[in-house]
């Protein structure tokens, strides 16, 4: 049986609950994301996120739309 609970996914990246974490007590929500660079330390974490999956995820504004061309 999964501990996990989706909030959102796609290609890429998967947001959800673990309900074991908030048993533990835990205020958290985990993003795993496949196919992407990182470099981690003992400071942190720095992951190169794709602009498509930082849009889904709403961490970028969505791409904006070309204007309609007016017909003459």
């Amino acid at each position: 049986m999964s501990t996990k609970a989706s909030i959102r996914w796609g290609d890429g990246y998967h947001l959800y609950n673990d309900y074991m974490d908030e048993w533990s007590g835990l205020d958290v929500v985990n993003l795993e994301l496949t196919g992407v660079q990182f470099v981690a330390n003992n400071d942190g974490v720095c992951v190169a996120i794709p602009r498509p999956v930082a849009r889904a995820l709403g961490l970028l504004p969505p791409e904006p739309t070309p204007p309609l061309e007016e017909s003459k």
